[in-house]
């Protein structure tokens, strides 16, 4: 499906939440600011997933965290970046956008990590357009290891789409 009029309206419309959410989030938690455990703090990661026939990589901004909790951590996030599909010789790629919501459980530099969202794709179609093509939801269950003071995070686990992930991130608080 092209992207006519109203989804175009629509798809503003939704941006303009996002960005919303963001300045929001963001303003909301700046008297949170936590020099010596940057998991609270917002951070920039790149995430990799695949599960051999479907894979994606993608830039997330994960805001700061909206609990004064030592253990307890919720964060959202949202970003985008690239999917490639191949089922035999027939593949497919496009552009994604991510939002997601974020639980984190772990007192020091070990974190359970909980993630649940929506990613909505995106593909060329016959006349060379980008065209919406559909909207999946997602979820990550993993392990998150940010050492207490470091502002590089890594994290590793399952989920959906993909079912093996990976990523990387840096705290820019």
């Amino acid at each position: 499906m092209v992207i006519g009029k109203n989804q175009k309206y629509n798809m503003k419309k939704l941006i303009n939440l996002l960005l919303a959410l963001l300045i929001s989030t963001t303003l909301f938690a700046q008297g949170q600011k936590d020099t010596t455990n940057y998991t609270r703090n917002s951070n920039f990661n790149l995430e990799l997933g695949t599960m051999l026939r479907y894979s994606s990589g993608a830039i997330n901004y994960e805001s700061e965290s909206q609990f004064k909790s030592d253990k307890h951590f919720l964060k959202f996030a949202f970003g985008g970046g690239i999917w490639v599909a191949s089922i035999y010789d027939n593949s497919n790629f496009g552009l994604l956008a991510n939002v997601n919501s974020i639980y984190l459980y772990g007192k020091k530099a070990h974190h359970f990590e909980a993630n649940l969202g929506l990613s909505f794709q995106f593909s060329k179609n016959n006349k060379d357009e980008l065209a919406y093509q559909n909207i999946i939801p997602n979820f990550f269950l993993g392990y998150r290891y940010q050492g207490k003071g470091e502002r590089v995070m890594f994290k590793a686990g399952i989920g959906a789409i993909e079912v093996f992930q990976i990523g990387i991130g840096y705290s820019i608080h």
